[in-house]
């Protein structure tokens, strides 16, 4: 017996990632959040749990089913579609091998010729939607959903496709309001996420805030919790910037959430926070950013054999590196070593430095020199 709107597992996962998280890449800029003088990208937090929506894809097949049946359907069927008939059937299951095949203009072939005859039937209209969506083909894909929507308004699989495209063209009111529709008919993680993006596009930041917290109602995840801390600093809230970076890094947050904590730790002058979180970093990282930053914080805290041991540390990897050979000239002033700051202050000069910087580290020999 054919089976309407199922596929092989890449075709699926193309298709749901088309349907519940395109308009992240088209719809939503990428952003680049400046944070102290420090960019961190938006990147690594676009991508949604497969995982979860895949959940959602059989959730909507039950639910499809329950309607076919007659239980507890969340939409109102104007009228069931009569049977197909058994010509059809044997053209629909070659267009759903074609659909596994990845063959999806033929599928839609074969699928919008059993329409002619299967004119009621949702699932077909269902299917060539998903496809057309397959292949980027937004305009026919809409026109389809929008046929699903004359038979059955409520439909959850033409109202997602909906409020997607509509926050692809930047339409972004049309989209919030189909998505809050869709919260009302089957509310999910994934659609309290994507209302809070659109919201935070919008500049409205207490809206988009309330939504990214709705978003962590069933499930918890680092990516919520980190659109949360760059909205808390947006409204120049620093105590909630540090409460959800850190919830997002408890989370399995990338090392740039992690690097962007350990900053802020600087910033607030929690050394002891910055110096435990900047030595697991830098371990994985072997930067010498990561590096230099850690021995800035055992700087600050008036460590300075650890600090030494860290810029060198840092030079072994990046042997020229004028910005961790100021650093370790700095690191020889506060220890007075006269000897150590002469001969790293000369390996300096050869990298062609500011001269004003190299004044002022002459200045400061010059007073351990007395």
């Amino acid at each position: 017996m054919f089976q309407l709107r199922k596929s092989a597992q890449s075709c699926k996962s193309l298709t749901l990632f088309l349907i519940f998280m395109v308009f992240f890449v088209t719809a939503c800029e990428k952003k680049v959040f400046t944070h102290k003088n420090k960019e961190i990208s938006e990147d690594d937090y676009i991508n949604e749990s497969m995982q979860e929506t895949e959940k959602l894809f059989k959730k909507l097949d039950q639910e499809k089913s329950d309607r076919e049946n007659n239980k507890n359907s969340v939409t109102k069927v104007i009228k069931t579609a009569p049977p197909i008939q058994s010509k059809n059937k044997i053209l629909i299951d070659k267009a759903m091998k074609f659909k596994r095949e990845g063959k999806f203009k033929e599928a839609i072939d074969i699928l919008r010729k059993v329409l002619l005859e299967e004119t009621k039937n949702i699932s077909i209209m269902e299917n060539i939607s998903e496809l057309y969506a397959s292949l980027k083909n937004l305009k026919e894909s809409e026109r389809y959903a929008q046929k699903i929507l004359k038979l059955e308004k409520n439909n959850i699989f033409a109202l997602t496709i909906m409020a997607n495209i509509y926050a692809q063209n930047s339409n972004i009111n049309a989209a919030i309001k189909t998505y809050l529709k869709l919260v009302e008919l089957n509310p999910t993680n994934v659609l309290f996420h994507n209302i809070a993006v659109l919201y935070e596009k919008q500049g409205k930041l207490r809206k988009a805030f309330e939504f990214y917290k709705k978003s962590l109602r069933k499930q918890s995840n680092a990516k919520a919790y980190y659109a949360l801390a760059i909205i808390s600093q947006k409204l120049n809230n620093d105590k909630d910037f540090i409460k959800y970076l850190k919830k997002a890094v408890k989370r399995g947050a990338n090392i740039k959430v992690k690097r962007l904590l350990a900053s802020e730790y600087l910033n607030q002058k929690m050394y002891k926070e910055a110096m435990s979180l900047y030595e697991e970093i830098a371990d994985k990282s072997n930067s010498v950013d990561d590096y230099n930053n850690l021995a800035n914080a055992y700087l600050s805290t008036s460590s300075y054999f650890k600090a030494e041991q860290i810029y060198k540390k840092a030079l072994l990897t990046s042997p020229q590196n004028s910005m961790i050979q100021y650093n370790l000239a700095l690191c020889y002033y506060k220890q007075k070593s006269v000897i150590k700051m002469k001969k790293i202050i000369k390996e300096y000069e050869r990298t062609n430095p500011p001269v004003s910087k190299i004044r002022k580290l002459k200045v400061y020999l010059s007073k351990i020199s007395k």
